[in-house]
């Protein structure tokens, strides 16, 4: 009897939910997104990348999550990013999935939500955590896209005068956001 009102309850929640938090589920519909739940899934997904000659963008994001939700709200599900995700090849890793650790442990992901994009040989480029600012985001990808840079140098304060730890951070937006607008060329 205990396990019947168990099961009913978790049924009953899950009906509840909506769509967009239930388990497995894409961070959003505009995009080409690739559910990656094992490594093979995630080696196919960079094998795309390298044919295309594209970028990858791997997510890691929960369900549960509230910063992961707010990321899916602000960034995933604008138009504009989904017409600058047409330039990288994007997976999505519910870290909420059996083999999702194994994944989280080998691109060395430490916390919800975080993006990284590698180039579509599998190095890192720039890794994001959950917090970035979309609009910002967004506005700087637009505005980088008309310029015709042949090079960059992005330098961060030594880490013992970075007292708030901010300026890799946003030495990582900024390359992320000049790497997206090169991608829309």
């Amino acid at each position: 009897p205990l396990v019947a009102v168990v099961a009913a309850t978790w049924i009953a929640l899950a009906a509840a939910m909506p769509a967009s938090a239930r388990p497995g589920e894409l961070p959003s519909t505009n995009v080409a997104w690739q559910a990656a739940a094992a490594d093979a899934e995630v080696d196919r997904a960079f094998a795309q990348a390298r044919a295309q000659n594209k970028p990858l963008l791997l997510y890691w994001g929960a369900t549960w999550c509230p910063p992961c939700n707010q990321l899916k709200a602000t960034l995933f599900n604008r138009q504009e990013f989904a017409a600058q995700s047409k330039h990288f090849v994007a997976v999505f890793v519910d870290g909420d999935r059996p083999a999702a650790q194994k994944i989280g442990a080998r691109f060395k992901v430490s916390g919800y939500p975080t993006m990284v994009l590698f180039t579509s040989e599998g190095r890192e480029i720039t890794r994001l955590p959950g917090e970035a600012d979309a609009p910002q985001v967004l506005s700087l990808l637009e505005g980088l896209s008309a310029f015709d840079c042949v090079g960059m140098d992005c330098v961060e304060v030594s880490p013992p005068y970075d007292h708030a730890e901010l300026t890799s951070y946003a030495a990582a937006h900024f390359v992320w956001t000049y790497l997206c607008g090169q991608t829309g060329r």
